[in-house]
């Protein structure tokens, strides 16, 4: 066996440990890369579960209350029409009165005019006589002479973010007699956002159709009914049907956020949009966990190939260039 035959990379330790270094080196700015790709791509996708799970959760949740509205409705509906002249106004029936007292979801009831004026109301009483004809879905009522569902808003007589449900009284000959309405509060959204399992310092928006909050967590009560984004982030997010954004929130953190439109009604308009913010930290703690496991790997690795190396060139490799040295001597 001639030594030239023997290849370059065996004749020198030296020449070996610098590039088992180069190599790692190399696999770890790769890693670095990698775990910078798969911690966003992990991020975006609990982001958007966490997500999802909450609209789920909204609109089963909502559609149990507007159930039972709609159920409350009927028996007040069916109670006026077994004892027509009984009351004073509709709001002065028992039956109403019961079952939204027993009812915390339910913010107050009244009636409206054909006109869509305010023939009676459980609270606020100034409001009797007020024109509220602005109220689409009163509108809707009227044109259709069926139930209708409004979108999220904030209620002039309770000043709360509600939802509410008109329903129309007819009379023989099919005409609008007077409409009732049952407004529904909106704390249950609340309830639900504290029941979702989200990490530390993450935000919770829902928004309605015009951008303004209805409940958020943490709880900002003074930021009810205000802008909840940046005019360019809200444009954005009505121009997409779900995705992910980067914004900072009022308290400084820099979070992705996921975006769902949520729909009360069948239209193609959503009445409200459900954000769900995880800090950026957490994204960089995906990374870096992620890093850090490949990283020990490489390692540890290296210090086994470099034992190996050590071995082969102290037992194997020197050995056999002295052999044949000698034997070319």
């Amino acid at each position: 066996m001639h030594l030239s035959k023997i290849p370059k990379f065996f004749k020198s330790l030296g020449f070996q440990i610098p590039f088992i270094i180069g190599i790692h080196f190399v696999l770890i700015v790769g890693v670095l890369v990698y775990a910078l790709i798969q911690g966003y791509d992990i991020n975006n996708k609990r982001t958007k579960a966490y997500g999802r799970l909450l609209n789920e959760t909204l609109v089963y949740q909502n559609q149990t209350i507007v159930d039972s509205a709609f159920t409350s409705l009927d028996k007040w509906h069916e109670s006026i029409k077994a004892f027509p002249e009984e009351f004073d106004t509709y709001c002065d029936y028992p039956s109403i009165r019961d079952l939204v007292g027993n009812r915390p979801q339910f913010l107050l009831y009244g009636s409206v005019t054909p006109d869509l004026i305010v023939s009676c109301v459980s609270t606020g009483q100034s409001l009797v006589g007020t024109d509220i004809s602005d109220r689409k879905y009163l509108q809707k009522t009227v044109d259709t002479k069926a139930p209708a569902i409004s979108g999220f808003q904030i209620g002039k007589a309770s000043g709360k973010p509600s939802m509410n449900i008109s329903y129309p009284l007819l009379n023989e000959d099919n005409e609008i007699e007077d409409i009732l309405v049952l407004s529904l509060g909106l704390e249950w959204i609340t309830e639900v956002i504290l029941n979702l399992p989200i990490p530390q310092s993450s935000e919770i928006l829902i928004l309605d159709n015009e951008g303004m909050i209805l409940a958020s967590h943490p709880s900002h009560t003074n930021r009810q009914g205000k802008q909840g984004l940046q005019d360019q982030a809200f444009n954005y997010i009505t121009r997409q049907t779900s995705g992910t954004f980067k914004e900072m929130g009022i308290d400084g953190i820099n979070r992705t956020y996921t975006f769902d439109p949520f729909a009360i009604r069948e239209s193609k308009t959503p009445d409200a949009y459900v954000l769900v913010g995880i800090p950026d930290d957490v994204f960089l703690s995906d990374i870096n966990a992620l890093r850090d496991k490949i990283i020990f790997l490489i390692i540890t690795t290296f210090f086994m190939e470099f034992i190996i190396v050590t071995l082969y060139a102290r037992f194997i490799t020197t050995p056999a260039i002295t052999t044949l040295k000698g034997n070319k001597d």
